[in-house]
C-alpha cells in the first residue's frame, strides 16, 4: 500500500513538474517575442533619430543660407536707393 501510495504521489509531482515546463516554455516563448518586438521597435526608433539628427543638420544649414540671403538683400536694397 505505502507503495502505492508513493505511485500515485510521485505520478502527481510529474504531472505538476510537466505542467510548470509547460508554463516555463509559454513564458520563454512570449518573453522572446517580447524581446525581438522591442528589438524591433528600438531599431525604428534608431532609424527615426538618426534621420532627425539628420534633418536637424539641414534645418540648420537652411537657415544660415537665409540669413546670408537676407543680409545680400539688404546690400542690393542699399545700393540700388543710393543714387
Amino acid at each position: 500500500m505505502f507503495h502505492a501510495e508513493l505511485n500515485v504521489t510521485d505520478n502527481a509531482n510529474l504531472l505538476m513538474l510537466d505542467d510548470a515546463k509547460r508554463r516555463i516554455d509559454k513564458l520563454s516563448r512570449e518573453l522572446n517575442e517580447a524581446a525581438l518586438a522591442n528589438s524591433h521597435l528600438m531599431q525604428q526608433l534608431l532609424e527615426e533619430k538618426k534621420r532627425s539628427d539628420y534633418l536637424l543638420v539641414e534645418l540648420k544649414a537652411e537657415r544660415k543660407r537665409v540669413v546670408g540671403l537676407r543680409g545680400q538683400l539688404a546690400k542690393v536694397k542699399t545700393v540700388t536707393v543710393t543714387p
